[in-house]
């Protein structure tokens, strides 16, 4: 018994990758791959600017979909604490917030801060979740001055975000820092909502995040895992690997309709790379690795698989050759097992 071809692609927006389930029929009351996974139940809700999707393993459909409702609510309740376009959440308040004035926050809200500040050491910040303010000012001004740019860099960096564990408190030591959690927040909320899935005894399942960061439990009967695909649709041609998931990760960004990646150590876009995967441990990490993957160099990128065995990357890279432009498909770490 086969499971359903899960197919990525480069996004149209924000970086992200486009996760296709193959086919579906409808099993029950809700949706599940086509022919291959009967019991498998298909549950949908929009929330953060996309659409979350479950497909949970289980024959009782009723105590399913009370699961993936569980699922959505613990969603959008962390959607409250981590946007930055509602008004009051925890990130719009640190962007409000005076320097050196502490502000408790919730601790979905901590425990996000806290990996980015960890991921921005480890990635000598080709993440950073203070990128916000460079972000508008990009959306406002396709060319700004090297000066706005500098102005703006003074107001970038973890270094500046002060976190206290015993309080779960945030201090901005310069102000105002716009931090934006675009790169990481649907990651973290994946990985809540497979951990609700767990508390329901739905161990069987795979939850992916508009297209962009998917979490796979345990695999369905039968089966290695939940197959993946990571698919080129520009010059590297089709399939680049092909392997199967299962309590791990996998997340993508790319670039589809132009430049819109910004490369926070420089303040520039991105120019010669067109897309990275990041295979993982959990999604808040894989979701925030792919970011930064699109901006590190192949040879940063091979030194952090290193540093980290559990981490595996495959990138696309522009390169200009005799007038022409190419594509080649870069991997890095452990890839065993998967196949083109």
């Amino acid at each position: 018994m086969n499971a359903t071809v899960y197919v990525w692609r480069p996004a149209t927006t924000r970086g992200r990758t486009h996760l296709h389930p193959a086919t579906m029929e409808r099993q029950s009351t809700v949706t599940g791959p086509q022919g291959t996974l009967p019991g498998t139940h298909r549950f949908r809700h929009l929330a953060m600017g996309t659409t979350f999707e479950i497909f949970a393993a289980i024959a009782d459909g009723r105590y399913a979909e009370h699961a993936a409702y569980a699922a959505f609510e613990e969603l959008d309740r962390i959607e409250r604490q981590l946007s930055r376009y509602i008004e009051n959440s925890d990130i719009s308040r640190i962007s409000s917030l005076p320097a050196d004035q502490a502000l408790r926050v919730g601790l979905d809200t901590f425990q996000c801060l806290e990996l980015s500040c960890d991921l921005w050491v480890e990635t000598h910040g080709a993440f950073d979740v203070t990128v916000g303010s460079l972000l508008d000012c990009f959306r406002e001004h396709s060319s700004p001055s090297s000066e706005t740019l500098r102005s703006i860099g003074e107001r970038m960096g973890m270094n500046l975000v002060e976190l206290d564990p015993s309080e779960h408190s945030v201090r901005l030591r310069r102000s105002p820092i716009r931090i934006d959690l675009g790169g990481i927040g649907k990651g973290y909320a994946v990985d809540r909502m497979a951990a609700m899935l767990c508390e329901w005894s739905i161990e069987t399942a795979l939850v992916h995040a508009g297209h962009s960061s998917v979490v796979a439990l345990a695999p369905p009967r039968r089966t290695k895992g939940w197959p993946i695909v990571l698919k080129s649709e520009r010059g590297a041609g089709g399939t680049l690997v092909r392997f199967d998931l299962q309590n791990s990760s996998v997340s993508g960004s790319g670039l589809r309709k132009g430049k819109h990646i910004v490369d926070p150590r420089t303040g520039r876009y991105v120019e010669e790379r067109q897309a990275a995967w990041c295979r993982g441990p959990n999604a808040a990490v894989t979701d925030a690795l792919s970011t930064a993957f699109m901006v590190m160099s192949p040879e940063e990128i091979e030194k952090y698989c290193v540093r980290h065995p559990d981490i595996a990357a495959i990138t696309v890279v522009t390169q200009a050759k005799d007038g022409t432009q190419t594509e080649q498909v870069l991997r890095f770490g452990d890839w065993e097992g998967a196949t083109s």
